[in-house]
């Protein structure tokens, strides 16, 4: 695992989740994830946990993307490991860097559950 330690990539995921209303793009199968498995919260509830995590200045990994179908598109993806409601979870996610930088939640699931 690799902390994510580029202030650009920092700068332009804040400024994403900070807008998140327009900048943070949820893919169907986290969506329905996060519906069937974490009553009460909401894609905009994770989106500002993940926006107090950044901010506070939690971990963020950044990995180097090695699957094939998504290299030509993203050299990295990311990842946060929140704690919601008791529970560990893992969010993958997909940075597009320009001046309207785009997040992208990926895959959302339960890290390490028995």
């Amino acid at each position: 695992m690799a902390k994510l330690e580029d202030p650009e990539q920092l700068a332009q995921i804040l400024k994403a989740l900070r807008n998140r209303r327009h900048y943070v793009d949820w893919k169907r199968v986290p969506a329905e994830w996060l519906r069937k498995n974490l009553e009460g919260q909401t894609t905009q509830s994770i989106d500002a946990a993940m926006l107090a995590h950044a901010e506070a200045g939690g971990r963020i990994e950044r990995r180097e993307e090695r699957r094939t179908e998504y290299r030509e598109r993203f050299e990295f993806y990311f990842e946060f490991i929140l704690t919601i409601d008791g529970h560990k979870i893992y969010i993958e996610f997909t940075l597009e860097e320009s001046i309207l930088p785009v997040v992208t939640i990926v895959s959302m699931h339960y890290e390490n559950r028995p």
